[in-house]
């Protein structure tokens, strides 16, 4: 897939794209605190958007955005991948992906569920998140609305990149 420049750019694109959501969406998980530490279980990210609707709300774009919904950077990198595959004549790869793209969605929805229609867990807070949290979050959701509405400055900027790798 990388071989042709299409497939790099392709590449690129995702690489650059999921490496900014996932750090963004870390960053908002050290944030949510239960009484041992960071909330790693579901349970715990249940009722967050009534008790911090802007950490529930910046949560809940990462997690569509790395669904792959579209006007969200994730789109933009999943289709730019999957149709260098496409034409790559690579099907099976693209049809594999995207069954595996909606079975990971379920478990992303099955947080956002969680967040806004359950009722609070009482033992989590979300605390101050300190200044670098502040940027890679502010990153995460700048790339994720930027990439994904306007998706063709990265694209360009992949492609351009992908001179220099070759």
């Amino acid at each position: 897939l990388a071989a042709s420049p299409r497939g790099l750019a392709g590449t690129l694109t995702y690489l650059v794209t999921y490496g900014f959501i996932s750090l963004a969406a870390f960053a908002v998980i050290t944030v949510v605190r239960g009484p041992s530490g960071e909330a790693t279980q579901v349970e715990q990210w249940r009722g967050l958007g009534r008790r911090s609707p802007l950490t529930a709300g910046i949560f809940t774009l990462f997690l569509l955005t790395m669904a792959g919904l579209p006007l969200t950077s994730g789109f933009t990198a999943k289709f730019a991948t999957l149709s260098a595959a496409w034409g790559g004549w690579q099907s099976i790869v693209v049809i594999v992906a995207a069954v595996t793209s909606t079975i990971a969605a379920y478990f992303y929805l099955r947080i956002i569920v969680a967040m806004w229609f359950a009722e609070p867990a009482d033992e989590v807070a979300v605390v101050l998140p300190s200044i670098g949290t502040r940027v890679a979050v502010g990153v995460g959701v700048v790339s994720a609305v930027l990439f994904g509405v306007l998706p063709q400055s990265l694209l360009s900027a992949v492609e351009q990149a992908g001179v220099f790798i070759r």
